[in-house]
C-alpha cells in the first residue's frame, strides 16, 4: 500500500500523501505569526480527492488562550478541543459546535485519535459520493498541532488510506529562516528533474521560511504551473506579491502577462 504514497515535509510537519497529488494552493495567514494552510489535490481534470491542512489550533478564533484559561483553567489544547466536542450541555459552545458540524451530509461522527504518542480527533461524514474527514492531531507536549480535511470520492480512497495518512503524521524539529536557501536550491534541482511534488514542497518551504524573498515566491508560483490543472488565480496572487516586493522583477512581469488570457473572468484586471 505504501507504494502509492510519498512523504512530504512542510516546516515542522511531515506526512504521507498520494504520489499523484500536487499543491493547488498555499496561503500564509498574515495575522498569525508563522501560520499557513496548504491545499493538495490529485492531478487530472477530475477531482477525486484533496487534502487541506495547516498548523493552527482548530478553535483559535473562538477560544484564544486567555478565554480558555478563564473557561477551563489550565488545560491543554487537546483537552480544550475535547471539551468543545463533548460538552453538549454548555450553552456558550452552541455556536462553535454549529460551525463544526456539516450543513449537509449524513452519518456525522467523532472519534479520538491515538497513535505513536500523538493524539487528536477525527470527524467524518458523507455527502453524496464524497466522504469527508476533518482531523486535528497534537504532539506529546501539546505545543504543535496539524488540522485539516481529507475528501475522497467513493472508490478512490477508503478508511485504510485515511488511517495511513493520519498515522504517518510527524512533528519535526522547527527550521530556521536561514534554511530557506537550502530548500530553494533543492527545489531548483527537483525542478530540473520534473519532480512536481518535491519541487513544490521545496519552494513552499523556502517561501514560508523567508516570505520577503521575491525569488523564492516566484519559483513557488512557477512550480504550480507544473500541475496538470493549474490554479491561475493563486499563481497571479503570488506573482503580485513578488512584484510588490520587487517591482522590476522581469520574470514575474513576463509570467503575469502570459497568465492574463488564462485567468478566470473578472480576474484579468484586478
Amino acid at each position: 500500500m505504501l507504494t502509492k504514497y510519498r512523504k512530504v515535509e512542510l516546516l515542522n510537519t511531515s506526512l504521507l500523501v498520494p504520489k499523484e497529488f500536487s499543491i493547488r494552493r498555499l496561503v500564509r495567514v498574515e495575522r498569525k505569526n508563522a501560520k499557513w494552510v496548504v491545499n493538495l489535490q490529485n492531478q487530472g481534470l477530475n477531482s477525486k480527492g484533496f487534502i487541506i491542512f495547516g498548523n493552527s489550533f482548530p478553535y483559535d478564533e473562538f477560544f484564544p488562550d486567555e478565554k480558555i484559561k478563564k473557561l477551563l483553567g489550565h488545560a491543554s489544547k487537546f483537552d480544550t478541543e475535547k471539551y468543545i466536542l463533548t460538552n453538549d450541555w454548555n450553552p456558550s459552545l452552541v455556536a462553535v459546535r454549529s460551525l463544526m458540524r456539516p450543513k449537509e451530509g449524513e452519518g456525522f461522527n467523532i472519534k479520538e485519535i491515538h497513535t505513536d504518542g500523538l493524539r487528536g480527533f477525527l470527524k467524518g461524514w458523507q455527502k453524496g459520493e464524497a466522504f469527508l474527514r476533518e482531523f486535528s492531531i497534537y504532539d506529546r507536549e501539546d505545543t504543535q498541532c496539524i488540522a485539516g480535511t481529507i475528501m475522497f470520492i467513493k472508490g478512490y480512497f477508503d478508511e485504510n488510506d485515511i488511517h495511513t495518512i493520519l498515522s504517518s503524521v510527524e512533528f519535526l524539529k522547527p527550521e530556521e529562516p536561514h534554511q530557506a536557501q537550502d530548500h530553494y536550491e533543492n527545489g531548483l534541482k527537483s525542478y530540473k528533474k520534473g519532480d512536481v511534488l518535491q519541487t513544490q514542497f521545496e519552494f513552499a518551504n523556502a517561501y514560508v521560511l523567508s516570505p520577503e524573498n521575491p525569488d523564492y515566491i516566484f519559483m513557488f508560483a512557477k512550480s504550480l504551473l507544473m500541475n496538470e490543472t493549474k490554479n491561475y488565480k493563486h499563481i497571479k496572487d503570488l506573482l503580485e506579491i513578488v512584484l510588490k516586493l520587487k517591482p522590476d522583477h522581469k520574470d514575474a512581469q513576463r509570467l503575469l502577462k502570459e497568465l492574463g488570457p488564462k485567468l478566470p473572468k473578472g480576474e484579468k484586471n484586478n
